[in-house]
């Protein structure tokens, strides 16, 4: 049986996690004061907090019942096409600098995160063997789970938070074996994937990798 542990009134569930350098545990942590109240409200009450040498290396809240498109997308290399593009999937938070799946660096914050499909172009050939991604947005940017994004508004909103023109990207990987709880698992690129669940959605969501830089 889990036991719950309270430490300065944060309630923690032990940590589930495949051995490696990171691991990861459910926290009774609120969303956080920089995303809006309509964000907020939209999201699990607890917030799923990844561990890197026992310190917050940052913690993710989940959308409580994330919208499935009316056409779910059939397109190539297209894992989670029930999602529609720029569909609001949670939001996270980075308490120190981390790097993207293309290594730009990201700067401590708040970010929504939001759901697209990488382009079949030559810019983005190789980059990863799937074509879903989150793409983050600083919290003050984004105060609606129901604005409805084009292709180039998200990327434009995403460039916001990154080092540079390019969208901020969290790497999505498809999980096909069951899972209970959150975890930690090497994807197919052998790369440290969150795997957590949002209603009938399992994502995985690279922590410690790249993809081909350009």
């Amino acid at each position: 049986m889990l036991l719950a542990i309270v430490l300065v009134g944060i309630v923690l569930t032990p940590a589930f996690s495949a051995e490696g350098p990171l691991a990861v545990e459910t926290a009774k942590v609120d969303p956080p004061p920089e995303l809006s109240q309509k964000v907020r409200d939209s999201l699990q009450p607890e917030a799923l907090r990844v561990l890197q040498g026992g310190q917050p290396f940052a913690d993710f809240w989940l959308r409580a019942d994330v919208p499935e498109a009316s056409s779910p997308s059939t397109e190539l290399g297209v894992s989670f096409g029930q999602l529609k593009v720029g569909t609001l999937v949670g939001a996270v938070r980075f308490p120190a600098k981390w790097s993207d799946y293309k290594e730009l660096p990201i700067l401590p914050g708040v970010y929504t995160l939001r759901y697209a499909v990488q382009p079949q172009d030559g810019a983005h050939m190789g980059v990863s063997i799937y074509r879903d991604f989150l793409l983050m947005i600083p919290a003050k940017m984004d105060d609606d789970p129901d604005t409805e994004y084009r292709p180039d508004e998200l990327v434009q909103a995403s460039a916001e938070a990154a080092v540079g023109r390019h969208p901020a990207t969290l790497s999505l990987f498809p999980i096909y074996d069951e899972v209970t709880g959150p975890t930690l698992v090497k994807n197919d690129m052998d790369q440290w994937t969150l795997v957590a669940q949002s209603g009938s959605l399992t994502l995985g969501m690279v922590m410690l990798g790249h993809g081909e830089i350009e």
